[in-house]
């Protein structure tokens, strides 16, 4: 798995949109697809960028979401084929909003507006 992250302390250096202008590059490179999805992890509590810009603020599911699994720290593993991966099953795809074909080729894992990341460390 090849993990790239987009990173700075202070607040509107262009973390969002940096990464949302990587991914179609990223797809293609990579060759993302269903079965090989490129995940967009949205690890910013305070200002949920990438949550917000792909409308997913409104219905952010309460057991798949950045706080829910890394508060829990109970990050489901895969356990044979991603299409019976829980956590794949569960994150909404945001490959169409590339322009790519197949939009589960995107798969985003979305920060929940307003809430804080509890249990961590537990």
């Amino acid at each position: 798995m090849k993990t790239i992250s987009c990173f700075s302390y202070k607040g509107g250096a262009g973390r969002s949109t940096l990464a949302i202008n990587v991914v179609p590059f990223l797809a293609e490179e990579l060759g993302a697809s269903p079965e090989h999805p490129l995940i967009l992890v949205d690890m910013d509590m305070d200002s949920c960028g990438i949550t917000y810009l792909f409308n997913l603020d409104r219905d952010v599911d309460k057991e798949y979401n950045v706080q829910a699994l890394f508060g829990s720290g109970q990050i489901p593993r895969a356990r044979g084929s991603i299409a019976d991966h829980p956590l794949f099953n569960n994150l909404p795809a945001v490959g169409n909003l590339f322009g790519l074909k197949d939009a589960e080729s995107v798969l985003c894992l979305p920060a929940e507006p307003g809430a804080a990341i509890s249990g961590a460390g537990n």
